[in-house]
């Protein structure tokens, strides 16, 4: 027997990240072309911390660089915004700090924002 768990709600269409309402304090987790490429200025969301430093194939210590930096912060949430790597490492940090995760893919891939799983480098 097999069984298949996705996410409870999944938010699809054209603008509809600038539709969404999204609560205050997120952590956004992603890369470095975060701020160049303006994808914050697509996300309503106000009062949040940013770390942007995600490389390619993402290792634990990214994680637990996140995980140290951030501890004693008031984050409410994790959005992982960006590529594969950025998602993974933000599901990976969601699930360590018991927060609810919100993921934001930019490119084509393969599908990362739907499954629970994380790929990183250990």
């Amino acid at each position: 027997m097999f069984t298949l768990k996705q996410p409870s709600q999944i938010i699809f269409g054209k603008h509809s990240v600038e539709e969404f309402q999204f609560a205050e304090r997120p952590l956004i987790i992603s890369s470095k072309g975060c701020k160049s490429r303006n994808w914050l200025n697509h996300l309503k969301v106000q009062d949040f911390i940013l770390f942007d430093c995600v490389e390619p194939n993402p290792s634990m210590d990214t994680v637990n660089s996140i995980l140290s930096k951030f501890d004693k912060s008031d984050f409410d949430y994790v959005i992982g915004l960006g590529g594969g790597s950025s998602l993974d490492v933000a599901k990976y940090v969601g699930f360590k700090t018991s927060k609810k995760k919100i993921m934001i893919p930019t490119t084509f891939g393969s599908g990362s924002e739907v499954t629970r799983i994380s790929v990183l480098k250990i």
